[in-house]
């Protein structure tokens, strides 16, 4: 690629097009993008408008006869009237002090829904203060907490609040974060410096910290409004006398029993739902689950990024990284200096989320993890011995078909600013080329952060199911249900929080890991600090640092057979000497047509900047595929 700042049109950019050489270019696209999948774009704002406009009869057609509604009123009373019966029963029919599930409940969840969103937002901006100012004491310190606190909770569970289940349930996620801490203890070195560098990435970008804090607060503001639509319309019915009643017995005026078919006590009256309050109901159900994706995805697209900006306009290697700024006015550079702060990454970064692949994310935060779901079930299904052969022809091109869709596939949409299919494609072909693990960097920091932060939102649930159950002992019919309610609520809304925190560092570290591999697609190392550990990650299958050993996208022969372009191996078959190394001065440009790099051993660098030996073409015709166990 030949393009300078004059041909993208944008001369203040702080950054321009990366290029990898090869079949598939995968680029930073700083000014070409265009809207994508629009399809999806539409789809999520149609559902946005139904839940908004459904939500409007659902909140203002509210049932005038609530207040009258008690467990007596539901057991006892004969014409399933509320006034009826409140006429009768007077001061028996206290709502107030014979609540029904559904009105303590309310109250309840009026209280814990906004202090456990308001915690969760408090706890993100510490920890991750924190985070990049003290990484190593604040991840011991949060592992550690967690397990103490959760301890203590659960001895609470047993004694206080007597509820064995929640108990026994904190127990184990103790006893399995535990196993699992003294299980990475061996790898506790490289966890931490992975981690490290990412804090440190952080730290050179500020504003994304803010950022991802406000699309969390718009995520917590839409979850909230679309689980008040849910339960306002599942509570948006009548009462009617319930058909299941086999026998009536009348007592006195609107007092009496039933009994079902068993002879067993049941009400004698049920509050039904209307049928469109039902569908609303799921509509909003579904609003709520791809929100919480869509933010997901947006927090993940932001990240990426800004930090894909920052990575190839601060680095050593950045000059060669990026394409020649050509005859551009010394007032132009100083102006894309000044660009190239925090607040115009993250800005050029959130234009991007809105203005051009908001459907793709939309996709992402749709599709993403029911793909994700799909491919472990059938890859599992696959390897067990007891499938037979129409299974079998069945998974496969299930698993063949959602193999390219991985956690990287948002990252790739920012980076490149591709649809949500061929950035998924491109991201997972990049990987593969370059001999990189295509699904996950390390599954080490990911489940630490992931069970770490299960089991602080079960302590707060625990928190949350104590307290409740403290306050409503003098309604004994409800008090267990309410509380285990009120504690399902807050333990789901502070943990979509807490892997909200967790899912920003790693995301951190996951851009990097693509910026490394379009490191070693360019063979350019443009942040040493950053290869050095990312090469240390156990799992890598090629050590480059160690075997001076690098792929790249195979090319053509003159003869029009395929090439894999591998440095010294010609070399060291005829048994020449090394070519002495040359220096590297000034800017280099990147062109299609530039001569190749001199060979250099695999720790040699030029100033701070490594460069990677020349390269080597060999003819691999009869070979189809180099696959990595090959090696």
């Amino acid at each position: 690629m030949t393009d300078t700042f004059e041909d993208t049109g944008y001369i203040g950019a702080p950054c321009v097009v990366a290029y990898i050489d090869g079949e598939n270019d995968f680029n930073y696209n700083t000014n070409g993008r265009h809207r994508r999948d629009t399809a999806w774009t539409i789809a999520y704002c149609l559902l946005a408008a139904l839940t908004l406009a459904g939500s409007i009869p659902v909140f203002l057609r509210t049932d005038p006869h609530t207040g009258l509604y008690s467990n007596r009123f539901f057991n006892n009373s004969t014409s399933c009237d509320a006034r009826r019966y409140q006429q009768v029963a007077g001061i028996y029919n206290d709502s107030t002090y014979d609540p029904t599930f559904l009105r303590r409940f309310k109250a309840e969840a009026t209280i814990w829904i906004p202090v456990t969103a308001g915690l969760s937002l408090l706890w993100s901006a510490l920890n991750l203060l924190l985070f990049c100012l003290f990484t190593r004491a604040t991840l011991a310190t949060g592992v550690l907490g967690s397990l103490l606190l959760g301890t203590g909770l659960s001895a609470m569970c047993f004694t206080i609040a007597h509820s064995f289940p929640l108990g026994i349930t904190l127990a184990a996620v103790i006893a399995v974060t535990t196993a699992l801490f003294f299980f990475v203890g061996r790898w506790a070195r490289a966890l931490f410096e992975l981690l490290t560098a990412a804090a440190h990435s952080l730290r050179r970008n500020p504003w994304l910290v803010p950022s991802a804090l406000g699309m969390k607060i718009a995520g917590l503001l839409v979850l909230a409004y679309g689980f008040s639509a849910f339960f306002s319309a599942v509570n948006h019915g009548f009462v009617s006398r319930n058909w299941g009643a086999a026998q009536r017995f009348a007592v006195a005026d609107e007092n009496g029993f039933c009994l079902n078919a068993a002879n067993k006590h049941i009400p004698c009256c049920i509050f039904v739902t209307h049928s469109w309050a039902y569908a609303y109901a799921a509509a909003a159900a579904v609003f709520v689950i791809w929100s919480g994706g869509l933010v997901m995805q947006l927090k993940t697209f932001a990240a990426a990024d800004t930090l894909t900006q920052w990575y190839f306009t601060t680095g050593a290697g950045s000059a060669s990284t990026f394409i020649s700024i050509g005859a551009v006015p010394v007032q132009a550079v100083s102006s894309i200096q000044r660009e190239t702060s925090s607040a115009a990454r993250v800005r050029r970064a959130l234009q991007h989320c809105v203005m051009t692949s908001f459907g793709t994310l939309a996709a992402g935060g749709a599709l993403l993890v029911p793909l994700r779901a799909i491919r472990w079930t059938s890859q599992g299904l696959l390897h067990t011995r007891y499938i037979g052969r129409a299974a079998n022809c069945i998974l496969r091109p299930i698993v063949s078909a959602s193999d390219k869709f991985t956690r990287f596939t948002s990252i790739a949409a920012a980076v490149t600013g591709q649809a949500f299919i061929p950035a998924a494609r491109a991201v997972f072909d990049l990987l593969q080329i370059n001999f990189l693990p295509p699904y996950s960097l390390w599954w080490v920091p990911n489940t630490l952060l992931d069970v770490t932060s299960a089991l602080l939102a079960l302590c707060w649930a625990a928190v949350v199911f104590i307290v409740t159950y403290t306050t409503n002992k003098q309604y004994k019919p409800v008090v267990m249900n309410v509380s285990l309610a009120a504690a399902a609520v807050a333990f789901f809304l502070m943990l979509y929080g807490l892997l909200f925190t967790a899912g920003l560092q790693m995301d951190v570290v996951h851009s990097l890991y693509i910026c490394y591999a379009m490191d070693q697609q360019q063979r350019r190392t443009t942040h040493p600090s950053i290869h050095s550990v990312l090469r240390k990650v156990p799992g890598q299958s090629v050590q480059h640092h160690q075997s001076a050993l690098a792929y790249r996208a195979p090319g053509t022969s003159q003869s029009g057979e395929a090439t894999w372009e591998m440095p010294g191996l010609v070399e060291a078959a005829s048994g020449a000497e090394p070519v002495a190394a040359a220096t590297a001065t000034g800017r280099q440009t990147a062109t299609a047509e530039a001569a190749p790099l001199p060979a250099l051993s695999g720790d040699d660098i030029i100033g701070d900047s490594e460069i990677m030996p020349e390269r080597v073409s060999f003819s691999v015709a009869s070979v189809p595929r180099l696959k990595r166990r090959a090696l």
